[in-house]
C-alpha cells in the first residue's frame, strides 16, 4: 500500500502480481489494478504461458537465485504479451475471447501516470463500467447483479 514498506521481489502471487512488482519496492494501488487485469485473463482463457515456469520453479522456491530469475522471466514475459497484444508469445496465442479493453486495461495500469493515483475513471469505462454513476447507484447495481447471478449458485 502507498507508503508502506518496500517488499522483495517474491512477495505475491507471481502469476498475477504487477509487472512493477518484480521490481520489489512498494507497492502501489496501480499494482493491485494490474494484478485484477492479470487474475481476469486468467479466468478468460484460463493458464497463462509462464505458469508452466512457475510450477517448475516452485520445486526449488527455497532459492534465492531461482526465485529471482523466474519472477524476472515472468515480468519480461508480461510486458512481451502486453506489447505484441496477447498474440503470438512464447508460442501462445490470444485466444478468442479475450477483449481488446481487458489488454488496455492492463496497459494503463502499468503506464506510469502519478505513481499511486491510477486513472480510475478511464479503468472503470474499459470494464464497461459508467464513470459518470455515484458510487451509492453503482453499490446498488452490483448488489442487485450479485442477488441474480451468483446467490442462485449459493
Amino acid at each position: 500500500c502507498p507508503g508502506g514498506r518496500r517488499l522483495p521481489i517474491e512477495i505475491g502471487s507471481t502469476e498475477w502480481s504487477s509487472i512493477r512488482a518484480a521490481e520489489g519496492g512498494e507497492r502501489l494501488p496501480e499494482d493491485d489494478l494490474e494484478a485484477l487485469g492479470w487474475v481476469l485473463l486468467n479466468g478468460l482463457v484460463g493458464p497463462l504461458p509462464w505458469f508452466k515456469w512457475l510450477t517448475a520453479a516452485y520445486r526449488d522456491w527455497g532459492s534465492t537465485w531461482t526465485k529471482h530469475q523466474v519472477v524476472k522471466q515472468v515480468q519480461r514475459a508480461k510486458v512481451q504479451l502486453l506489447r505484441s497484444g496477447c498474440r503470438g508469445c512464447f508460442g501462445w496465442t490470444r485466444p478468442h475471447g479475450v477483449p481488446e479493453d481487458l489488454v488496455s486495461f492492463l496497459r494503463l495500469c502499468g503506464a506510469g501516470g502519478t505513481p499511486g493515483h491510477p486513472d480510475y475513471g478511464a479503468l472503470q469505462a474499459l470494464l464497461g463500467g459508467d464513470p459518470e454513476q455515484s458510487t451509492a447507484r453503482a453499490e446498488r447495481y452490483d448488489v442487485g447483479q450479485f442477488s441474480e447471478h451468483v446467490v442462485p449458485l449459493l
